[in-house]
């Protein structure tokens, strides 16, 4: 009975869905928010270099964290380089 519990609860934190901070920090990067069979999707249309035709990239909750978490660390380790320059 203990499994029947443990596999229902990562089912009812899939229910709730992203957190409000989560939503509004995916709209400041560009973001639009799609639900997609039921899940969360997190879409951004970008134009690639060298091409006139936009591409919509879709990312799940862990893949925008993970994304978002790697500009984060590009952003200061550019800021910490024009930093030592100076």
């Amino acid at each position: 009975m203990s499994s029947a519990t443990s596999a229902a609860q990562p089912a009812a934190a899939a229910a709730t869905g992203p957190s409000p901070e989560l939503i509004k920090d995916a709209k400041s990067n560009g973001y639009k928010i799609k639900v997609v069979r039921g899940q969360t999707r997190f879409c951004k249309s970008e134009t690639p270099i060298g091409t006139h035709f936009p591409t919509e990239t879709c990312l799940n909750e862990d893949q925008l964290r993970l994304s978002m978490q790697q500009a984060q660390q590009a952003r200061d380790s550019m800021t910490q380089s024009m930093g030592a320059t100076k």
